[in-house]
């Protein structure tokens, strides 16, 4: 996210990418989405008010030599928005008052080697 795409055009400026191809992020987004499903499933009354995350994207970028398709990419808005659900879906559970399964102590039995009386 913070890649630094200036390519000495900037005279010192960190210039960052704005638009990400389908390719390299949108499984990152489709990921998030079945984890934040899962996450309703086994606990809704954490997460079943947790808005959707949207997993197609949402800028279209013209070409001023194509003239058939116009690609469509994922914005860093939308990144960043991912980022930010991603933070809150572990904020939430780390503010929850859920706790680990206690598990019960093994029995144990001691056996020795002496003789019986």
């Amino acid at each position: 996210m913070n890649e630094n795409v200036s390519r000495n055009r900037s005279r010192g400026e960190v210039l960052t990418k704005s638009n990400y191809p389908p390719e390299q992020v949108q499984h990152y987004f489709k990921q998030a989405a079945g984890h934040l499903e899962t996450l309703k499933t086994l606990l809704p009354d954490l997460y079943s008010d947790f808005q959707p995350i949207k997993t197609e994207p949402e800028t279209i970028i013209v070409d001023p030599g194509s003239v058939n398709s116009e690609p469509v990419y994922f914005s860093r808005g939308q990144a960043d928005r991912l980022l930010r659900d991603i933070e809150q879906i572990f904020e939430i559970r780390a503010n929850s008052e859920l706790e680990q399964p206690k598990q019960e102590p093994a029995l144990r039995v001691f056996i020795t080697h002496g003789r019986f009386q």
